[in-house]
């Protein structure tokens, strides 16, 4: 997004532009933000949200985690793997779908990490298995091996969020188009890679 910035200023040039780009769950009303594009679950019921489609997911490990720990091949193999623990999950979990529901698998966990780059590359080092959309993981080829494919958690919505309920200002209907026009084709691909 950030090097196709300069086209959406030659649009509107009279914007000015402020950007947080975190994986911290912001409060969107209380810190001032217009927008926010938010991958995963939309929490902030008084947002007013453009769901623009969801990323496929799929647990992978760096080879030289699956050389020291071996390949589970099934659920009962992934209680003695480690996970790789992101913070914004209670504790850590392996998310796998029976065919009917989506479950959560206790794991243990050597390493949390409060930021996706460091949860990608934590992995990448041999700290434990991620579940990750699957453009992620085709981003590292060589780097993370796909693992249980059948046991996958469940997509992650992408979901332009604003906080200005049915009258947004110009300004952030100009961004919100832009910002929909320029990522509606990159999560209908995401969609086709299912």
């Amino acid at each position: 997004m950030i090097p196709r910035l300069p086209e959406l200023l030659a649009r509107h040039p009279q914007l000015q532009l402020e950007i947080c780009a975190s994986d911290r769950i912001v409060a969107a009303l209380r810190e001032g933000f217009d927008l926010v594009l938010r991958v995963g679950p939309v929490l902030e019921p008084e947002l007013v949200g453009h769901r623009l489609g969801e990323a496929p997911m799929m647990n992978c490990a760096s080879p030289s985690y699956l050389r020291q720990h071996g390949t589970p091949r099934t659920l009962e193999d992934l209680r003695d793997h480690l996970v790789v623990h992101y913070a914004t999950d209670s504790a850590p979990v392996f998310e796998y779908f029976d065919g009917k529901t989506y479950n959560e698998l206790p794991m243990r966990s050597a390493v949390t990490v409060d930021n996706f780059d460091a949860y990608e590359a934590a992995c990448i080092a041999g700290l434990g298995i991620v579940q990750v959309p699957r453009p992620g993981q085709e981003r590292h080829a060589n780097k993370l091996v796909e693992i249980l494919p059948e046991l996958t958690a469940r997509p992650v919505p992408i979901t332009l969020l604003h906080t200005h309920g049915r009258s947004a200002p110009r300004r952030v209907r100009a961004v919100m188009t832009w910002l929909t026009e320029l990522l509606s084709p990159l999560v209908r691909e995401l969609v086709k890679s299912r």
